[in-house]
C-alpha cells in the first residue's frame, strides 16, 4: 500500500519512461540549490531524450502506415472491381449469386500464392456484400424518386407519367436478380 501512496502523493506521478510530474519546493538560491537545479536540468534533458526514443517506434509505424511509398501502389490496389477498368480487365462471376466482378491478369495465381485456400470464397462474399449494399442504396433512392414522380403525376392527372413512375426501377430489378432470395 505504501508504494501506491508514494506514487500518488510522494515524489510525483509517473506516466511511463521519461514522463513524470514532480512536486517542487521553492528555495532562496544558495549553492546547494544551484547544484540541485543543474542536476535537475540535466535530468530533464535526459528524460526528454528518453521520451523521444520511446516514441520513435510509434512515429515510424505511423509514417509507414500513412505514407504511400513509390512502387507500392500495385500491392495496395484492390483485388477486384465491380466494373471493368484498365487494372481489372478479366471478368469473373461469384459462385453463389452469379454477381459479375473484374480482376487483374494473373488473379488466380496471385490469390492462391498470397492468401491461400478459402481466399476466393472470402473475396466473393466481399464482392457480393459490396454490390448488395450499393444496390440497396440505389434502389431506395430510385424508389423514393419514383414515389415523388408518381405523386406529381397523380396531382397533374397525367396517367402515362403515373404508370411510368409505378414501374420497378432498374437498380431494384438488378438487386432482385442477384439477391432475390433475400427479399
Amino acid at each position: 500500500m505504501d508504494p501506491i501512496f508514494q506514487a500518488f502523493f510522494g515524489n510525483g506521478f509517473a506516466f511511463g519512461p521519461g514522463v513524470h510530474f514532480q512536486r517542487h519546493t521553492f528555495h532562496t538560491g544558495g549553492p546547494r540549490f544551484q547544484q540541485r537545479q543543474r542536476q535537475g536540468d540535466e535530468q530533464q534533458q535526459d528524460n526528454t531524450v528518453g521520451m523521444l526514443q520511446s516514441l520513435f517506434p510509434i512515429i515510424l509505424l505511423l509514417l509507414f502506415t500513412f505514407v504511400n511509398f513509390p512502387g507500392g501502389g500495385e500491392s495496395h490496389s484492390p483485388n477486384y472491381a465491380l466494373a471493368r477498368d484498365p487494372k481489372h480487365p478479366v471478368k469473373r462471376t461469384t459462385a453463389q449469386s452469379g454477381v459479375p466482378y473484374f480482376v487483374r491478369q494473373g488473379f488466380d495465381r496471385e490469390l492462391s500464392a498470397r492468401y491461400g485456400e478459402g481466399a476466393l470464397e472470402e473475396l466473393e462474399a466481399k464482392v457480393e456484400m459490396e454490390l448488395h449494399g450499393k444496390l440497396v442504396k440505389e434502389c431506395n433512392a430510385d424508389k423514393s424518386a419514383a414515389t415523388k414522380a408518381a405523386s406529381r403525376a397523380r396531382a397533374k392527372g397525367d396517367a402515362s407519367s403515373f404508370a411510368e413512375a409505378q414501374k420497378t426501377p432498374a437498380s431494384c430489378e438488378k438487386l432482385y436478380t442477384y439477391f432475390g432470395d433475400m427479399y
